[in-house]
């Protein structure tokens, strides 16, 4: 069930909206007025914070919890697109453009979000230069991911998917050699078996091209890593 917190410190929230990459580069008075018209607003797990195709009114920053973002095509076919985490935003391309939310948003966990109005938004961030390149490199982020499992499900065996996506994950790790994930979660991520999956990381276990320790893998060989992939590439 949606509540809004009126009680909630606004100096917590300009502190809050401030860690978040699109409003760090924003001038004080411009902080100031979304801060002053933001809201802190919380969702039961499975409720909607926004619905594709309805009208984009607010923007949604989430600040605890675990949000799922889903993208509908015309016969409502539904495909998660990522898992939201703290300092994620919801809503803004529909809000900029004045038109309406692209997905939808539904809590995963209790969650809770800053609300911003969408007229504060606008007049902040379209005169925000950094503001606006966060945006689009965001959107460019998403575009890319996007690409990333459309060609993972259409050009590849189950082999090739699951060289493919370790790869992408490999590549995206930025401080560490290991890649935070298990092997349930990367055979959903990779639209194959558990078991199959198990039985191809097995091997390359063996085979020394990767090590596996519980909730981490990390890749040890990328150029064969990168063969088995090539090699798996549907003709």
């Amino acid at each position: 069930m949606k509540k809004i917190d009126k009680t909630m410190d606004k100096g917590l929230i300009k502190s809050f909206i401030k860690t978040v990459s699109i409003f760090k580069g924003m001038a004080q008075d411009d902080l100031e007025l979304i801060t002053t018209n933001a809201l802190e607003v919380s969702y039961d797990k499975g409720d909607i914070i926004c619905k594709k195709g309805s009208t984009a009114h607010t923007i949604h920053i989430l600040k605890t919890g675990i949000v799922t973002e889903f993208a509908m095509d015309q016969n409502d076919f539904t495909v998660v697109i990522k898992k939201g985490v703290p300092k994620d935003c919801f809503g803004e391309l529909g809000v900029l453009l004045g038109d309406n939310y692209v997905t939808t948003v539904v809590a995963a966990t209790s969650v809770t979000v800053i609300s911003i109005p969408d007229t504060y938004f606008k007049e902040t961030v379209w005169k925000t230069k950094s503001a606006l390149k966060e945006i689009l490199s965001l959107c460019l982020a998403r575009l890319q991911k996007s690409a990333q499992k459309s060609i993972s499900y259409t050009m590849f065996n189950s082999e090739g998917r699951l060289a493919y996506t370790l790869l992408m994950l490999h590549n995206e790790k930025t401080d560490s050699k290991y890649i935070k994930t298990t092997q349930e979660k990367l055979s959903t991520k990779c639209g194959i078996a558990r078991q199959t999956a198990s039985v191809i990381l097995n091997k390359w276990k063996k085979d020394n091209l990767i090590e596996i320790s519980r909730g981490k893998i990390a890749v040890l060989d990328t150029e064969k890593m990168t063969d088995i992939a090539m090699d798996g590439a549907k003709m």
